[in-house]
């Protein structure tokens, strides 16, 4: 998938984490499973044990009771993960486009805008889960099935580096030949949604004039061309499971054939035999398992190469209306639009020669540098103490005035009264 998708994971790095790490632990137990149950036949049942069938049994249980629980827990972790990385790309989507410009507005339609926000971050959340379990659990439940054949019979595990790669190559093959009609589907797909968006919005324009079945016929025209497309490539697709049944029936005859003859000459067991099967049959579904991821992701690659092309081609088409209304000027404007074309060439040249060209600042001019933004900021600091203890200053000085404006007219108040009081004492006198 593309890289600058994966940045709308996030928060969910750890659930993304621990999900393969899970399926590992899961396979592990699967894989060993087979090869006890090859000890139970080989030693307990051929011995009539019963104390050690019952031994190994118990472990049997155990691991089976692992291999769920790990299954589980993988399962809860690819899911979340999945669904809050679709949480995000569909969040991270809405507020990309609402700071589109308006040039960017006009190369999107509203259809195509939202199925880039509903089906295919469907399909992306779809393929994220199933390459977090299912692409880290096929490799590994190849390479230690195959590594459990290989200690049990040479010639077996010799046959499984034939049908691996034939089978692979089968299958991708398949799914390569189905990559080009998901594409075209997903074109269809803003097609659908557009005729859906113009009869909702436009219902009482389109009974005005009387285009129900105009309309209608050109909905199911397009809902029967997607229904084509997509039959094409799931008739493709569905080769995939005679292919694996095929190769999945000759290998177990040819490992029947191959185990008998070594079990006739005493250098294989029963068990191991079983066992060899079972682990047959987990390299085959594994491989399945990967080519139906493989065909996921490509449905998910579908939609992003899509609206890449469409991008490309919006962009070139730009450029050529751009061209052919500048041609269409008269002589002065575009020689003037030349002209300022030229400037904005130069100025470019000059930022770019700027970003490359190398700083000429040699480690002691860098110390000092420093040492003088620590003085400044020391100094900055010294200001504000000083602007603080000035505004301090200034809060005293208008109390200050305050006191001595109210004892000035509390002095002017107590003189008014001394001289009413000699008034009244020469009266009395």
């Amino acid at each position: 998938m593309n890289k600058k998708l994966f940045k709308s994971i996030r928060e969910y790095k750890k659930e993304s984490i621990l999900a393969p790490i899970l399926v590992i632990l899961e396979v592990l137990m699967e894989v060993l499973i087979p090869l006890e149950m090859a000890k139970i036949i080989d030693v307990g049942i051929a011995n009539g044990d019963l104390g050690y069938i019952v031994q190994r049994g118990v472990i049997l249980v155990i691991m089976a009771m692992l291999a769920l629980f790990f299954g589980v827990q993988a399962g809860n972790m690819a899911a979340v993960a999945a669904a809050g990385y679709a949480k995000n790309l569909r969040h991270d989507i809405f507020y990309k486009v609402q700071d589109f410009s308006l040039k960017n507005i006009d190369h999107f339609s509203t259809s195509g805008l939202v199925t880039r926000m509903t089906t295919d971050i469907t399909n992306v959340q779809m393929a994220y889960m199933m390459s977090i379990r299912l692409l880290a659990r096929a490799p590994i439940m190849i390479l230690l099935s195959w590594i459990m054949t290989l200690m049990i019979n040479v010639k077996i595990a010799l046959l499984f580096l034939v049908v691996i790669p034939l089978l692979g190559g089968t299958l991708l093959f398949i799914a390569k030949k189905a990559h080009p009609h998901f594409i075209k589907v997903f074109d269809e797909y803003d097609e659908l949604n557009n005729s859906v968006q113009e009869n909702v919005n436009a219902a009482r324009v389109v009974k005005a004039f009387v285009r129900e079945d105009y309309e209608v016929n050109k909905f199911h025209g397009v809902s029967d061309y997607v229904y084509t497309l997509f039959t094409k490539a799931e008739k493709i697709v569905a080769w995939n499971s005679p292919v694996l049944q095929f190769m999945m029936y000759a290998v177990v005859i040819l490992i029947a054939l191959i185990g008998g003859r070594s079990i006739v000459f005493g250098t294989m067991e029963t068990g191991e035999l079983t066992s060899v099967i079972v682990y047959a049959l987990q390299i085959l579904m594994s491989l399945n398992m990967v080519t139906f991821v493989f065909v996921m992701i490509m449905i998910a690659e579908a939609s992003t190469e899509l609206e890449n092309l469409k991008h490309e081609y919006n962009m070139v088409t730009s450029y050529l209306k751009d061209m052919e209304e500048i041609e269409s000027l008269p002589e002065e404007e575009m020689l003037l639009l030349q002209s300022y074309a030229r400037r904005i060439e130069e100025l470019s040249d000059k930022q770019s020669y700027y970003a490359r060209r190398e700083r000429k600042l040699d480690e002691a001019k860098y110390r000092q540098m420093e040492r003088m933004e620590d003085e400044v900021q020391e100094g900055c600091e010294k200001l504000l103490k000083a602007e603080e203890y000035q505004e301090l200053i200034k809060r005293d000085l208008k109390r200050l005035d305050g006191e001595k404006q109210a004892y000035q007219y509390r002095k002017a108040e107590l003189q008014h009264i001394l001289e009413d009081s000699r008034s009244m004492a020469i009266i009395c006198t």
